[in-house]
């Protein structure tokens, strides 16, 4: 059932990436750099307001009239600079162009935000791909932990079998035993009592009778009869 379950579900195709807000690469003197508020706020603070950017409900209505998945995703951690995009989508082909559209936004977004205020393409903080794009599909990931499941059913299956051919083997022995052997096996028999010595294959001990009294002893009286006459 579980195997059937499996090929109903509908593959879900996921192309992800990952890449990182650098700092400008142009190194000049700090009287010749144009006033970049941008990178005065710091490439992490930055970085967030681009993510908040793609990631608000008005920017995912645009890229679903654009004809892409809605469903994509751009992780930032918190104070960081590395960044990773996921784009789900019921094809392969269209999980990959909302990806590349996705990268293209947030390119775009970055640039024009220090477009604005004239800051040269040399010396604006940019986006660098650190990781090739990969593409991976829901319904084989599921197929693999139902293969795995299956398997320990497997395993379950000859664990019982094994007890009992185990339990039917020591019923068989027992029946072609006398019955002496069986009566020995029985935990409802109590079994005849042993001598101390007996248990450890030494000689048998002999067990002194009780004490009695040294007040007993000489008035002659015993424990176990009436007193003697004087």
């Amino acid at each position: 059932m579980a195997s059937n379950a499996a090929k109903g579900v509908e593959p879900t195709y996921t192309a992800s990436v990952s890449g990182v807000f650098l700092e400008p690469a142009v190194a000049l003197p700090a009287d010749q750099l144009s006033p970049n508020p941008w990178a005065q706020a710091g490439v992490g603070t930055t970085a967030s307001a681009v993510v908040d950017s793609i990631m608000n409900p008005v920017a995912q209505s645009a890229v679903v009239a654009d004809g892409f998945s809605g469903e994509y995703t751009v992780l930032l951690a918190s104070r960081s600079v590395l960044f990773t995009v996921y784009a789900p989508a019921p094809t392969p082909e269209e999980a990959t162009a909302t990806l590349n559209h996705i990268i293209d936004l947030l390119q775009e977004d970055l640039q024009e935000k220090q477009s604005q205020y004239n800051v040269p393409d040399d010396q604006q903080i940019l986006i660098q791909i650190t990781s090739g794009k990969s593409l991976v599909t829901t319904r084989d990931g599921l197929q693999r932990v139902v293969a795995v499941v299956a398997g320990l059913g497997v395993v379950a299956t000859a664990t019982f079998v094994i007890i009992v051919d185990s339990i039917l083997t020591r019923r068989s022995r027992r029946k072609g035993e006398p019955a002496e052997s069986d009566e020995a096996d029985d935990p409802t028999v109590d079994p005849e009592p042993q001598p101390d010595g007996g248990r450890d294959g030494g000689p048998d001990l002999l067990v002194p009778p009780p004490s009695v009294p040294v007040g007993a002893r000489r008035s002659g009286h015993s424990l176990s009869g009436p007193p003697r006459k004087p």
